[in-house]
């Protein structure tokens, strides 16, 4: 699997070569033959990493399914031995969201850091040397965008921590209400408590329904900044590139080339940065 994400990300840093040697080498040449062969390379290369993609997300997929399963048979198991005073002194609707829902909000950490990150990490290797040798000034630029994206990410990872704890205890309260609520529902039929019932599910839902939106104002505010950083660490590229262009030390082949890689840079580093979402989750 290690070897798959890799061998695919690292075709992912060939794609933009296509741009600079059509700009640069096939249209000036004006003739028919090498945009043939262009073409036919071009549909070869992209087939080929389509179907190690999906080979890679398969097997990912099985990979991430089969460590949730054993957590959750763990997870069970450890909840079978709990002493008969835990199930007196904790409700069952809590536990029972322990082994079920809480396994399963990990699936998303789970996936994305053996899918993505993986290949991500190695793209942002490989891509960052591709730029340093096709032009370092232009790489400089990143010297200032990634330290500022890391300390973004540094910034709202308490936060967003404090706040998935938060809401995983939500979870396990509405989980509780409902299972009591349902599992006494003769007794709550009897004296008549539906509307109680309801009242007390409604204002633990309302707490959970706070805290998302708590966490989703941090984490939204935690990607547009990151997003922000970016873009502007493009248009720095796309001045000074163009200027680079009108002065002769870069063609507009290399330029476009190099705002391709960029961009290949900048979405596996944003990925990343994002994934600390879920990752504070899964903690």
């Amino acid at each position: 699997l290690s070897l798959l994400i890799s061998l695919s990300a690292a075709l992912g840093t060939v794609g933009p070569q296509f741009v600079r040697i059509a700009f640069d080498n096939v249209i000036p040449s004006g003739q028919l033959r090498p945009f043939m062969w262009l073409g036919v390379a071009y549909l070869a290369f992209f087939l080929v990493r389509a179907l190690l993609g999906y080979a890679g997300m398969f097997l990912s997929y099985a990979f991430t399914q089969s460590i949730i399963s054993d957590i959750r048979m763990k997870a069970y198991n450890r909840l079978l031995r709990l002493p008969v005073t835990r199930f007196t002194n904790e409700r069952s609707g809590s536990l029972v969201s322990r082994v079920v829902a809480d396994v399963n909000a990990l699936e998303g950490m789970i996936q994305a850091g053996a899918t993505r990150l993986m290949g991500q990490l190695f793209s942002i290797i490989v891509v960052a040397i591709i730029l340093v040798v096709m032009d370092w000034r232009l790489s400089l630029v990143n010297l200032v965008v990634m330290p500022t994206l890391a300390f973004i990410t540094r910034h709202y990872q308490g936060k967003l921590r404090a706040a998935s704890r938060k809401i995983r205890a939500r979870v396990g309260e509405l989980t509780s209400v409902a299972n009591e609520a349902i599992g006494n529902i003769q007794v709550v039929k009897g004296f008549a408590n539906e509307q109680l019932e309801a009242s007390r599910f409604s204002d633990v839902n309302d707490n959970y329904v706070t805290h998302n939106l708590d966490r989703r104002k941090d984490s939204g505010m935690m990607e547009g900044l990151i997003t922000l950083t970016g873009q502007y660490g493009t248009g720095a590229i796309i001045l000074f590139g163009g200027w680079m262009v009108t002065q002769g030390s870069l063609s507009f082949g290399e330029l476009t080339a190099f705002l391709l890689y960029q961009g290949m840079l900048q979405r596996p580093v944003t990925s990343v940065m994002f994934f600390n979402n879920q990752l504070q989750a899964g903690m």
